[in-house]
């Protein structure tokens, strides 16, 4: 009876086995596709058809729907399957599959990467001052217009704009516009860590401060400095610094630049170099990376990757924020 008992319960296990390989979607269904924001499906190649069926077939679908907004995607055999891309899932009739990896890359080739992300997902808070659902745009540092960005930047920055609480008062501090938010200008200073609207201030540190300046760059709305007036006084603060941060005595500054590996996006250091330093007046250098956002702020378009020459009188007035990359630096 025990033999008996084991072999029915391998058969049943081995059976189950077999009902979990077999497809939820096969060729001889009836597959058309919504293009993002159409009331009625179209016909799609063959080819495009069999890239689908590896899609919905690539995982388990769950009895589970989800707080995110789907767009209609598929019509197969006159029912229709909603995607949203920026969850990652397919619905289907209280069923959910969701995509990652590979197979969410190739629902983005096929649906777009922004089907689904054309409104707010329901899961974001609504009693928050901010959500994606408004019309966000964000001002690159020095443009006098703000341009569109992309849902999920929008939901990043809503986060970040929520992260704590906008308090009475503004801060002595230079902002640049950051944002422009249903017409409400909001400004943004990376020095100080705040922003700054209708007489109220949001203060961000650590991570929130991190995100604002992966947003907006590291030096967006840096105050002009005394220091900034000459080329000379520039190279003192420098070499100041230089001496403080790293420890090296003697130093007299020859040239700050930008050099630059493959292109911008991927490396980016900014290095001082002396003419002398150290007891022996031996030549010293020091690289510290910067983001690509940096970097173009930095770039000076009449000394490509130069920005202060002691010997050949290079000088300009973008490299007062390089006393900010040496206060912000920790070596590893």
């Amino acid at each position: 009876m025990k033999k008996l008992f084991v072999l029915s319960l391998c058969m049943l296990m081995i059976a189950m086995l077999f009902a979990g390989c077999v497809s939820k979607f096969d060729e001889d269904m009836e597959i058309k596709r919504y293009p993002l924001g159409a009331d009625e499906p179209i016909e799609i190649s063959e080819g495009e058809k069999q890239e689908i069926l590896d899609i919905l077939n690539s995982g388990i679908w769950k009895n589970e729907v989800w707080d995110c907004i789907h767009n209609r995607a598929l019509e197969i055999d006159g029912r229709t399957i909603k995607f949203s891309v920026d969850c990652g899932h397919f619905e289907d009739n209280g069923k959910t599959l969701t995509v990652k990896g590979e197979w969410l890359d190739a629902a983005k080739r096929i649906f777009g990467e922004d089907f689904g992300a054309d409104t707010m997902p329901a899961t974001e808070p609504q009693n928050e001052k901010y959500n994606a659902s408004m019309d966000i745009k964000r001002y690159i540092e020095g443009e006098d217009e703000p341009s569109m960005i992309p849902f999920s930047e929008k939901r990043k920055i809503a986060e970040i704009l929520n992260s704590g609480i906008w308090e009475d008062g503004v801060y002595d501090c230079v902002h640049a516009n950051a944002l422009n938010i249903d017409g409400q200008i909001i400004k943004f200073s990376a020095s100080c860590g705040h922003f700054e609207t209708d007489g109220k201030t949001l203060t961000v540190e650590g991570e929130w401060l991190d995100a604002a300046i992966h947003e907006f760059g590291e030096f967006f709305g840096i105050p002009n400095t005394g220091f900034c007036e000459n080329a000379e006084e520039f190279a003192l603060f420098v070499e100041d610094a230089i001496a403080e941060k790293f420890g090296v005595s003697n130093f007299k500054l020859a040239k700050i630049k930008i050099s630059v590996e493959d292109s911008p996006e991927h490396s980016s250091n900014i290095t001082f170099i002396s003419e002398t330093a150290g007891d022996n007046g031996e030549k010293w250098s020091k690289s510290i990376p910067i983001s690509y956002g940096t970097f173009l702020r930095l770039y000076s378009d009449q000394n490509p990757y130069v920005l202060f020459d002691a010997e050949s009188g290079i000088w300009s007035e973008d490299v007062g924020v390089v006393c900010l990359i040496i206060d912000r630096y920790e070596e590893k």
